[in-house]
């Protein structure tokens, strides 16, 4: 007996559905997915306005640094060459000075030689003629 109960009531069950309410439900939830897709695309189209705001702020900053940065290698540029025109002027001046006490020196020995040898008087009569 069990068994045909249970083939009946089989038999018995039927299940309605109503597609056109099932197609109404499911279209409503994809407008509304649809809707929330929209504010989320909003959302996304906000903050890429607001990355682009702020990247051509960094991209003018990066620019006025590197102008800033060139600018300063110039001014350091320009203080390296003076320096080195400094220091071979002094270098120079320094090399010409121990030239100059060289050659007086010489001078003054070559003098005193030449007087040793012909007495004082004609040696200045020889080294500054009148």
């Amino acid at each position: 007996m069990k068994k045909g109960i249970a083939r009946s009531a089989r038999k018995d069950a039927t299940f309605e559905v109503d597609i056109k309410d099932e197609f109404r439900d499911v279209h409503a939830t994809l407008d509304k997915l649809g809707d929330k897709l929209d504010d989320l695309r909003g959302e996304i189209n906000g903050w890429k306005s607001v990355f682009e705001t702020q990247l051509s702020r960094l991209n003018d900053n990066m620019d006025k640094a590197l102008s800033t940065i060139a600018d300063h290698e110039a001014r350091l540029t320009e203080i390296e060459k003076q320096a080195i025109a400094n220091k071979t002027k002094a270098q120079t001046v320094g090399e010409m000075a121990k030239f100059m006490w060289f050659v007086a020196k010489a001078l003054v020995g070559a003098g005193i030689g030449i007087g040793a040898l012909l007495g004082s008087a004609q040696a200045w009569k020889i080294l500054f003629p009148a």
